[in-house]
């Protein structure tokens, strides 16, 4: 007997920084024949709102043929997730989630990971970024089944510039969080073209020019520059200890735009980069100018062929395709 397939629809999306990815995974599941799970959420905070959405949860979860699977994001942006997540496993539901982030691991909160975990063991699969938060997970619950998505997808019918050698990075995301933007001043030979919300207009350097906050929708066919620099943290010399783990979604946007990474060489992203040879590994971002100095026209050219090869994947949603295929057998 074929499995009824749902999945719980999101009403809080932002299409500046990761918001995108659960956006993208939900029109996908759509796409794919998933039904979505929507509740009314009004005036959150109003008690009234609060049992109306109990009482809805109660009666979605009663309603779904025993042989449903339920798909959710994670983390939750609604408690009432978590009661419904309770009661489908109580039915005997099966149950997976797509992660796009464990704030305790993020925030080196372990109270915080110890309530994450706790949901998570609820989930029948659960699927991580990549190899290196498998093993964590699995560290964490030795009996999850997890799948890894490698890449996040980027649905895209634009078009995309071919990307020449030159001596420009880019950076796109919550520039707010990135406290090393403010440094940047200090990277010689390299301009950055930096695009995201939260830029401070008082921080001046002439070798950062500001691109201002583009849509999601637009970004890929308005992105200037030779490569993607994927970086995390508040200082140039010492990466944020997350990217050992998580896969950030401006990664598949320099791909989709057909430009080859800058990554972290302890990154989980590290090994792809190598194995895919679409981009070039650092330990600070001081070896940044070395690393382009001394690439030829030539060994650019491969590096953007490669990336734009994968681009093309990340372009028609070939990574959730291969998930989704995953969890319904």
């Amino acid at each position: 007997m074929q499995l009824s397939r749902y999945y719980v629809a999101e009403s809080f999306h932002e299409l500046y920084n990761a918001g995108i990815v659960r956006k993208n995974q939900e029109a996908f599941l759509q796409s794919a024949g998933f039904k979505p799970i929507s509740f009314k959420y009004g005036d959150k905070q109003q008690s009234v709102y609060k049992l109306f959405r109990i009482i809805q949860c109660f009666a979605i979860a009663l309603s779904l043929p025993a042989n449903s699977l339920v798909i959710f994001h994670f983390p939750f942006q609604a408690t009432v997730y978590k009661l419904l997540l309770s009661l489908l496993k109580w039915r005997g539901i099966q149950t997976a989630v797509l992660i796009i982030d464990i704030d305790g691991i993020r925030d080196k909160n372990e109270t915080e990971l110890e309530r994450e975990i706790i949901q998570l063991k609820k989930f029948n699969t659960l699927v991580a970024h990549n190899e290196a938060m498998k093993k964590k997970l699995l560290e964490l619950i030795p009996s999850a089944n997890i799948i890894c998505i490698e890449i996040f997808d980027y649905p895209f019918k634009g078009i995309i510039s071919k990307k020449e050698l030159s001596n420009i990075v880019c950076f796109a995301g919550n520039i707010a969080k990135s406290g090393f933007t403010k440094s940047l001043g200090n990277i010689a030979g390299i301009q950055f073209n930096i695009y995201g919300v939260g830029y401070d207009i008082a921080t001046v350097n002439s070798n950062v020019v500001y691109k201002g906050a583009i849509n999601a929708s637009e970004l890929p066919a308005q992105i200037e520059g030779s490569l993607g620099l994927v970086w995390d943290g508040d200082s140039t010399e010492q990466c944020d200890e997350y990217l050992r783990y998580n896969n950030p979604h401006k990664f598949s946007l320099y791909l989709l735009a057909g430009m080859p990474v800058i990554v972290w060489k302890e990154s989980a992203l590290a090994t792809l980069v190598q194995q895919k040879n679409i981009g070039i590994l650092i330990n600070t971002m001081d070896d940044i100018h070395t690393m382009i100095r001394e690439l030829s026209p030539e060994s650019y050219a491969i590096l953007q062929s490669n990336a734009a090869a994968i681009g093309k994947d990340i372009r028609e949603e070939k990574f959730i395709q291969k998930v989704v295929t995953r969890i319904l057998s």
